[in-house]
C-alpha cells in the first residue's frame, strides 16, 4: 500500500490488476484438490433454489475439492444442506471461529469467504480468529463487492443507493487492504472480478437495436391501421424509453472499455484477495 505521488492528504494509487470473469470459475479452480473450509456456505433464502439449479457453491465445490466443511450462522439453512444429503456440516459464528470445537482438530488447504465479510457485524473479529486456524500451507480467499464500482452511478444521481439491505460495509481497495493489514494478514495476490465482458456488451447492444426495429414497426401497423390516440401514446413512450437504453449503451461500452484499460476497479463488481497470516518477525 503505497500512497500515490501528490501533495493531497488520504490520496492512494489504485493499482492495475487482472481481471476475471465471474468469481465462481476462479475459486473453483483454487480450490481443486484441496481440502477447504466453507465459510459462510449458505445462501440465505436462496439456497433451495441455487440447489434445484444446480449453481450453489458449496456443492459445486464438493465436486472439485478434495474435501469440503461448511460453517454458517443459519441454522435452517443447515438444515436444508443436510436434507439434501450435504454433511460436514457446522452451525457456527466464523467472527468465533477458533472456538468451534469441530473444527479445532481440522487443517485445510484452503479458506473460503466469498461475499461473506461485509455481511458481518465484526470482520477484524473474523480475521482475528481465522488467523488460529491457519496450518503453515493454509491460504484464504476472499472475496467481496467493490466499493469503487460506477455500476450503482445512474442511481446515486436519481438519489438511490444500489446495495444489498444485509450489507454492513463497501470495501475498496485501500480499506479491504487496511483491515487485512491491521489484522496480520498479508495479500499474495489481488485481482479483480466482473460479470460485464465486452461480448455481452455488444449482445446486449443488438438485443436493444432488436427491440427498437420491433417496436419501431409494430408503431407503423398501428398508426396504419389507426389505432386509439392513447395505444399510440404508450407505443411513442415505449420507443423513446428504449432509443434513451440504446444511448445508454452507446455510450457506456466504449467508457466500460477504455476505464476497465485504465483501471479495473472502475468497472468491476468485486476484489478477489489470497491471502495468510504474515509470518512473526
Amino acid at each position: 500500500m503505497k500512497k500515490s505521488e501528490t501533495s493531497i492528504p488520504f490520496l492512494f494509487r489504485v493499482p492495475r490488476v487482472k481481471t476475471v470473469i465471474g468469481r465462481m470459475d476462479f475459486v473453483l479452480q483454487r480450490c481443486k484438490g484441496k481440502k477447504v473450509l466453507h465459510l459462510g456456505c449458505v445462501d440465505e433464502g436462496l439456497t433451495k433454489d441455487r440447489i434445484r439449479a444446480g449453481n450453489l457453491l458449496h456443492t459445486k465445490l464438493m465436486g472439485v475439492a478434495k474435501e469440503v466443511w461448511g460453517v454458517d450462522i443459519s441454522a435452517e439453512g443447515i438444515k436444508i444442506l443436510r436434507e439434501h444429503g450435504i454433511d460436514n456440516l457446522v452451525i457456527g459464528d466464523i467472527e468465533h471461529l477458533d472456538q468451534i470445537e469441530e473444527l479445532k482438530q481440522q487443517t485445510f488447504d484452503m479458506f473460503l469467504a466469498t461475499e461473506v465479510l461485509e455481511h458481518l457485524n465484526n470482520p477484524g473479529l473474523f480475521l482475528q480468529s481465522a488467523k488460529r486456524l491457519f496450518s503453515p500451507n493454509t491460504v484464504m480467499i476472499i472475496t467481496v463487492p467493490n466499493g469503487l464500482r460506477l455500476t450503482g452511478l445512474g442511481y446515486t444521481l436519481r438519489g438511490y443507493e444500489f446495495v444489498h439491505p444485509d450489507h454492513n460495509y463497501w470495501f475498496s481497495y485501500k480499506t479491504l487492504s487496511t483491515l487485512l493489514e491491521k489484522n496480520g494478514y498479508q495479500i499474495n495476490e489481488m485481482l479483480v472480478y466482473s460479470y460485464s465482458t465486452y461480448s455481452l456488451s455488444l449482445s446486449i447492444l443488438k438485443n436493444v437495436f432488436k427491440k427498437i426495429v420491433q417496436v419501431f414497426r409494430s408503431y407503423r401497423a398501428q398508426t396504419m391501421n389507426k389505432t386509439t390516440n392513447t395505444v399510440l401514446q404508450i407505443r411513442q413512450q415505449d420507443i423513446l424509453r428504449t432509443i434513451l437504453l440504446s444511448i445508454k449503451w452507446i455510450i457506456e461500452l466504449p467508457v466500460r472499455v477504455c476505464l476497465r484499460h485504465y483501471n479495473p476497479f472502475f468497472v468491476s463488481d468485486g476484489i478477489i484477495v489470497v491471502v495468510k497470516p504474515k509470518k512473526r518477525g
